[in-house]
């Protein structure tokens, strides 16, 4: 268990793991500006516009923020220098 939280906060992600986050970003931001945008216009209040899009953007920076194991399966595999100076 804290070995998956140490590596979460280490901020190590591979490339296909940064397109899933762009994604992921887009859509909850959108997402919650959609809604948020809504319920303001229904309660005709800015407070509950602010507190929902601001509780998107919460719940974005959990979601994408630390580098889930989710965003690291697809690791790069580099070639070796000792490899290539031989060849």
């Amino acid at each position: 268990m804290m070995e998956t939280i140490e590596k979460a906060l280490a901020g190590e992600i591979d490339y296909v793991g940064q397109l899933k986050a762009e994604r992921l970003q887009k859509i909850i931001i959108s997402a919650t500006t959609l809604i948020s945008f809504i319920s303001g216009w229904i309660t005709s209040r800015i407070e509950v516009t602010a507190v929902v899009y601001l509780s998107g953007c919460v719940i974005a920076a959990i979601v994408i923020g630390p580098a889930w194991s989710c965003y690291n399966r697809n690791t790069v595999q580099w070639n070796d220098k000792e490899r290539k100076k031989t060849e």
